[in-house]
């Protein structure tokens, strides 16, 4: 007695379309029948899927499923179990990589968002920057290709930020590319064309980035004057948490003022 590709879901319970896709990859070869030219599975057909099933159920890969069935020695089969529990524990120590960035940025985007509107004193972290400033003119891309040269898993350590100097005339806002300084950007040292940009005591809060500047620097400043606290000048913006408006990318950044010894 032969069955239908229908037949064969409902018992297995699986789609119709994951049952062609086992044909497609060569594990199943079922009968055609020569007047409908519909597939027609037999018993044995329908021991191979369940097979397959146990196997992708063990996250076997179609490839060792292949080497199983192209006639594997039974006494090899465990050198597949083995290589496939490597994996599932590689899969495991990068998940709980994962888990631990993610909650690290969980923390940090809470504290950002608490920031807004407050002030806190504290070290500006080190990070390195290129020693002209990011000429918005250029593409960001050849700026990149110019000066500095980051690996992917280097760009989670990569900032847009800015600097103003009220002291400054005309006061100007100078953007450009910086990178935290830590494992994972160790190739970045300072240099002849390179600045580590770093302060021990600042007055630091978080801010909505802005192209009117007195709107970001003036809460500082006040803050500043009302607690006695004088400042340099200088003015340095990291950002942060992007978000977006009607298609329109922003960010909120930290805010750091030097204050003066």
């Amino acid at each position: 007695m032969k069955l239908t590709v229908s037949d064969v879901a409902g018992i297995l319970g699986l789609s119709s379309e994951t049952i062609r896709y086992y044909i497609r990859e060569g594990l199943i070869h079922p009968e055609k029948n020569s007047k409908n030219d519909y597939y027609e599975y037999s018993s044995e057909d329908v021991l191979l899927i369940s097979d397959i099933l146990f196997y992708r159920d063990m996250n076997l890969s179609i490839s060792n499923i292949h080497k199983i069935f192209d006639g594997m020695d039974v006494s090899q089969i465990g050198t597949i179990i083995d290589a496939t529990i490597e994996e599932a524990n590689a899969k495991i120590r990068e998940y709980e990589n994962i888990a631990e960035r993610l909650a690290l940025w969980r923390s940090e985007y809470a504290e950002e968002l608490n920031m807004v509107g407050k002030f806190m004193t504290g070290k500006m972290p080190a990070e390195v920057r290129v020693v002209n400033y990011y000429d918005e003119t250029d593409h960001i891309v050849h700026y990149l290709n110019n000066n500095l040269h980051f690996e992917k898993n280097e760009w989670l350590c990569v900032s847009l930020s800015f600097f103003c100097d009220i002291n400054e005339d005309p006061l100007m806002l100078h953007r450009y590319i910086s990178a935290e300084k830590n494992q994972y950007t160790s190739n970045l040292l300072p240099s002849e064309t390179t600045v580590l940009e770093t302060h021990e005591n600042c007055l630091f809060t978080c801010v909505h980035f802005s192209e009117d500047i007195h709107q970001m620097i003036d809460p500082v400043i006040k803050y500043a004057e009302e607690n006695g606290i004088e400042l340099t000048g200088e003015f340095y913006g990291r950002e942060r948490t992007n978000y977006y408006i009607n298609g329109h990318r922003h960010g909120l950044y930290k805010l750091y003022a030097p204050i003066k010894k």
